[in-house]
């Protein structure tokens, strides 16, 4: 039997935020403008504790990404991909990640952080992802998800409809934040905030 991997991304994998970055290079300008004041309570609640983020995030996609073309914003995505993520990626946490690789394990990428952009990502690194996923209306974004916000409990729902837990000797999971707890609850060996690096 092999073992499963589990990374969330924002701040496991990487060091600092790619959600907001990504909304910044991908909104066109003139919605990006228009944006800053009509999301700026929004925004503000979030900073305040208010609003979560699992609320945050669909609320600030849909402003941003409805209605453009799907293969706008997927090449939009996929140039994030290649020139701004492997910025921020933690070194530490990447050779976690290929020492995986080197054993065999299934690894997959849980995040609530979006498909556009993790995708191309997660194809070069030849690992499986279960994310935030945009929906689409023929040729275009309509800026909601398809299965909501890929947090908290979503995390453990989509796990398991995707994998058969049994099939792994030991089941690794790697988060930093209380919306990664259920992925947690799932693994024989929890990580949180990299209190450990197990081999």
């Amino acid at each position: 039997m092999t073992n499963l991997a589990l990374f969330d991304f924002d701040g496991t994998l990487t060091s600092k935020d790619s959600f907001t970055p990504f909304l910044f290079y991908a909104t066109p300008k003139k919605r990006l403008w228009l944006g800053r004041l009509l999301l700026a309570p929004v925004v503000a609640a979030y900073k305040l504790g208010i609003v979560p983020a699992s609320v945050m995030r669909p609320f600030t996609v849909y402003f941003c990404f409805r209605g453009l073309h799907q293969k706008q914003l997927d090449k939009l995505g996929e140039r994030y991909a290649k020139q701004h993520i492997p910025s921020i990626l933690r070194p530490k946490a990447m050779e976690q990640l290929r020492w995986h690789q080197s054993r065999g394990d299934h690894i997959v990428v849980v995040s609530a952080s979006l498909d556009t952009y993790l995708r191309p990502w997660c194809r070069a690194m030849k690992v499986d992802l279960i994310c935030s996923t945009l929906a689409r209306q023929g040729d275009y974004y309509t800026g909601k998800y398809q299965q909501g916000d890929c947090s908290h409990q979503q995390k453990s729902k989509r796990l398991r409809a995707a994998v058969n837990l049994k099939n792994y000797r030991d089941i690794y999971a790697y988060g930093d934040t209380p919306e990664d707890q259920a992925m947690l609850d799932l693994a024989t060996i929890p990580v949180y905030q990299w209190d450990f690096f197990p081999r």
